[in-house]
């Protein structure tokens, strides 16, 4: 089989026509390859971006230490692979590091980093769900992160928690504004809601859509009355979570965030206004 049949989608595989893994040595042209160094997201919230641009598009996004593999740095920019999910894009240099091995995981939508272990504190930073932090000791109801700062307890779990129900996970996003590209209570996008409320419940995705549709167990027909409570609806670009047999919960652009709608109803008008069928029903069910 010759290199260029082989196919491989290039937002999971870190190739280019310059410049490519070692690992993908044998499977893809490129003229150089490289083997990766990985370090860790030290900012709240970074975009994973298609181009080396801050006017490029928005793919995806990494969180607080999250890991990433660079194979370039070039014009403060970083090219590579998160460790997480294995998207390939491109993340502002100054956003990378290496902070300390992460212990536990913010387990909200959102958490307040303060100054100090005082609610009345100075806020320091806002992290996402997901972000992963190394806890260096405890201050009453406070843990200590980030040579000094405070996160409240409540807001953590370790690093191997699972939240067992997705579904609920998903609600906690209710009204997030839409935003493409995006994973957090700030702004999330359809696949965005639910690979991470997948993820919170230890059941790993891909990033798209198109991707997500080859995970989980394909459910035989569409019909609503063989639906279960966190199944996954497709249609071709969009997603969307079954709340029960009655209702979807799913970031949209008609509700330009997270919403709940009727299921008839919401694929009725996707149907007739935008001419787009169920492409298929996939389940997660537990291990």
């Amino acid at each position: 089989m010759s290199l260029m049949q082989e196919h491989l989608d290039p937002r999971i595989h870190p190739y280019r026509g310059d410049l490519a893994s070692s690992s993908l040595r044998g499977r893809v042209a490129s003229n150089r390859f490289v083997v990766g160094e990985e370090k860790r997201l030290v900012s709240a919230i970074s975009p994973l971006r298609r181009q080396p641009s801050p006017s490029s598009e928005r793919v995806s996004e990494l969180l607080y230490g999250e890991s990433f593999i660079v194979y370039e740095e070039k014009d403060g920019w970083a090219w590579g692979q998160a460790g997480g999910d294995g998207y390939v894009g491109y993340v502002g240099l100054s956003n990378l590091g290496k902070p300390s091995v992460p212990t536990h995981i913010v387990k909200t939508p959102l958490a307040i980093l303060f100054e100090e272990p005082d609610l009345k504190a100075p806020r320091f930073d806002v992290f996402p769900m997901g972000a992963r932090l190394s806890v260096q000791g405890f201050d009453g109801d406070y843990a200590q992160v980030l040579e000094g700062k405070y996160i409240s307890i409540c807001h953590l779990a370790s690093l191997e928690s699972i939240e067992s129900d997705y579904v609920l996970t998903a609600e906690k996003f209710l009204n997030a504004p839409y935003l493409w590209g995006g994973r957090t209570a700030l702004g999330i996008d359809c696949s965005g809601l639910v690979q991470t409320a997948l993820q919170r419940s230890g059941r790993f995705v891909p990033r798209d859509t198109d991707m997500l549709e080859q995970s989980g167990m394909l459910v035989p027909g569409h019909d609503s009355s063989i639906l279960e409570r966190g199944d996954v609806l497709f249609w071709k670009g969009h997603c969307a979570l079954v709340l029960d047999q009655d209702y979807l919960i799913h970031a949209n652009t008609k509700n330009m965030g997270v919403a709940i709608t009727p299921l008839v109803e919401t694929v009725e008008r996707y149907k007739s206004l935008l001419g787009l069928q169920i492409c298929s029903v996939r389940r997660f069910p537990d291990d």
